[in-house]
């Protein structure tokens, strides 16, 4: 490739890419650029740049090692409490207990990660700060905890010493507890210890530490693909073996290559059980991903309030309309090239996501296209792409982005943003879309939020969802998991995922290069080198490099149960060989991944199922749920405002699912109405 030169211009920033099958990439980035026929004389709106989405690995920079001497007192509850009150009724909340929440916990943020995703009810305790009483633990009439997880295995925290802030009275109070009520803990950060009847066999922060399940961890992490190898690097890793204790039994559920235990569930004397990992955590890194969803279900035995799902709304912007194209050679943006769809990138775009149905957890996939109408009107000389869509329009999902991209942002009127979506609206109707929602829509470079007027003329026009720029946080953004803002008029903001898949590209060239432009750098006229804006990598990226980088953002989305939409362009749809293009080749990459690793079906979604399943999410989170299990007799939810209770575990009423053989009910509970749900217990 032809080195960058002084002319360059950075291009404006797009976003992230859709879904597509495993494929065997053998990448040459040959093939002519994609030609298109002459632009309309008509003004291009600018387009949005957001903030970029930073390239690098996410890793546990300056995680605290728990000193590996500190070890949890060898001490069994009495034996004639065991199962005393087996039958007591308990909550449906989890307790965490972290050490200290000064120094960095990364364990404490994966729990919050995953517990927060899922909507499970939980509580931190910070053990260093507060004393563990049987009062915190139980009354008189029942016990407030059906599960515990504690950040590290001995909470230690930082001191000299090593401060371990339970006293052996306070671990005898949490492990009768969980003796008498039957209940688990995890322990997510574990030094082995004979306390866990586990052998210290050294420590490190691995580069790519290659561990496999066990027959016994395969049933317990049911979420993952059985054969697949996991990863874990970036963070501390103890390794172990199982302990000579004869008082406990030991299972590993996870072990390196070499037979070094990760992961293993020790059951004690006293019937209590724990399952020890003895890798460090963070929300961001692939092995916790992957192992948060089994470390839910067998901590909670398999029933919680909350819901999982696997999730995608791959959403592809400016359809019939073009967008600029990077050029390494820019001229100005009047006059640099552009591209817009035809008929052959269409014919692509549907073998590419014909060919998901080859996996039966892909098979539901398909792409939500943005549209502008105006681009049908004739405008653009030489058409094939109006036909073309037209003909195989059901095989996508389809949203309005505006008769004509006119920006949203003031001094935009009511009218004119009423009739710029109302135009498209009948449009749609009118090309008789069979997907099509009109209460959902995707504002043009997602301006509005901040004009009053916008608000007017899009509850007018009958919207109810629109979009926010998660890369750019806002008042119109969350760090909350899944859910959104509620804006004026009852209108949801929902916020949507960028991504380095720029709009402005066709081709592995132009990606390549403008990748590298502003992540790497660039040599002006003379040969000097100039870091790139966002300068992070040390020498430039290749295709395959980027696409690996890209697809583990993707792919990081979806192993966290993420409702957020992702957002593309129809630039990036260009077949650029003739077959394939930059989003079905990203998409691909991503799913190769996810398929090697994760056994759910992924849930599709549209914006407008995006809103109503975040609406859902906002009225559960806001409404003070509480739920009862008296074991094989029933549940008892009570709520302080109205809300569609999630229950994951249990087949109730009229609105229930099985999702990746899990039973799920939705439940609508009422101030002052509790709900009864009737439980049996399988014969042993």
């Amino acid at each position: 490739m032809a080195p960058t030169t002084a002319r360059h211009r950075p291009g404006s920033l797009g976003w992230w890419t859709a879904l597509g099958i495993a494929l065997a990439l053998t990448l040459a980035n040959a093939g002519a650029a994609p030609q298109a026929s002459a632009r309309p004389d008509k003004t291009k709106h600018d387009k949005i740049v957001p903030a970029p989405v930073d390239p690098r690995p996410t890793r546990i920079a300056g995680t605290l090692m728990p000193k590996r001497a500190a070890s949890v007192p060898i001490a069994e509850v009495d034996a004639a409490l065991v199962g005393a009150n087996a039958t007591t009724p308990r909550d449906l909340r989890i307790l965490v207990i972290a050490a200290d929440g000064v120094v960095d916990d990364l364990d404490l943020a994966a729990v919050r990660s995953y517990l927060g995703r899922v909507g499970i009810p939980y509580d931190v305790m910070f053990a260093a700060s507060e004393d563990l009483t049987a009062a915190r633990l139980e009354d008189s009439t029942h016990g407030r905890y059906s599960a515990v997880i504690l950040t590290t295995g001995n909470l230690a925290y930082w001191s000299p010493d090593y401060t371990l802030p339970f006293t052996n009275e306070e671990w005898q109070i949490l492990h009768g507890y969980e003796a008498r009520y039957g209940v688990r803990q995890v322990t997510t950060f574990t030094s082995p210890t004979d306390a866990y009847n586990l052998t210290y066999e050294g420590a490190m922060v691995p580069n790519n530490l290659v561990t496999w399940l066990t027959t016994d961890g395969q049933s317990v992490f049911g979420d993952l693909n059985p054969s697949t190898a996991i990863p874990i690097r970036w963070g501390w890793v103890y390794l172990a073996l199982v302990g000579t204790r004869t008082d406990v039994t030991t299972v590993p559920l996870l072990e390196t290559t070499d037979g070094h235990v990760i992961a293993s569930v020790t059951t004690f004397a006293d019937g209590r059980e724990n399952l020890a990992i003895t890798a460090g955590n963070s929300p961001q890194l692939l092995h916790t991903q992957l192992l948060a969803g089994g470390i839910i279900d067998w901590v909670t035995k398999g029933l919680y309030l909350g819901e999982r799902h696997v999730n995608l709304d791959a959403q592809v912007d400016d359809l019939f309309l073009d967008d600029d194209v990077w050029d390494s050679l820019a001229t100005g943006e009047d006059d640099g090239p552009w591209y817009r769809m035809d008929a052959t990138d269409v014919t692509q775009l549907v073998a590419w996501q014909q060919s998901l149905d080859a996996s039966s957890q892909l098979a539901t996939v398909r792409l939500e296209l943005a549209f502008n109408g105006e681009g049908t009107t004739g405008i653009y000389p030489d058409d094939t792409l109006t036909a073309a869509a037209k003909a195989n329009q059901a095989h996508f999902s389809w949203i309005n982005h505006s008769w004509s991209h006119e920006s949203f942002d003031y001094p935009a009127s009511a009218n004119t943003i009423y009739r710029e979506i109302s135009r498209n609206d009948a449009f749609a109707r009118t090309f008789a879309f069979t997907s099509y929602v009109r209460d959902a829509l995707v504002q043009p470079d997602l301006s509005g939020l901040d004009n009053g007027a916008f608000w007017a003329g899009a509850s007018k026009a009958g919207i109810r969802y629109v979009l926010s720029d998660l890369s750019k946080p806002s008042t119109w953004t969350t760090t909350e998991p899944n859910v959104g803002v509620q804006g004026p008029k009852g209108i949801l903001v929902i916020p949507r995922r960028a991504n380095n898949l720029f709009y402005n590209v066709t081709t592995p060239d132009e990606w390549v290069d403008e990748y590298n432009y502003n992540y790497w750098g660039w040599h002006d006229a003379d040969g000097v080198f100039h870091e790139g804006q966002w300068h992070y990598w040390d020498v430039p990226q290749t295709y395959e490099q980027i696409l690996d980088h890209e697809s583990d953002f993707l792919l990081g989305y979806l192993l966290a149960w993420d409702l957020d939409p992702w957002m593309f362009h129809q630039a990036n749809l260009a077949a650029y060989d003739g077959t394939r293009s930059l989003l079905g080749d990203l998409l691909d990459r991503t799913l190769e991944k996810y398929l090697a690793h994760y056994g759910l079906p992924i849930r599709n979604l549209s914006q407008h199922d995006v809103g109503v399943l975040m609406t859902h999410r906002m009225a559960y989170n806001a409404s003070g749920v509480t739920a009862s299990v008296r074991p094989c007799t029933s549940i008892t939810m009570r709520v302080t405002k109205s809300a569609q209770v999630p229950i994951t575990g249990v087949q109730y009423g009229s609105n229930y699912e099985q999702y990746g053989g899990t039973d799920i009910s939705y439940v609508n509970v009422t101030p002052k109405r509790p709900v009864t749900i009737p439980l049996t217990c399988p014969a042993a």
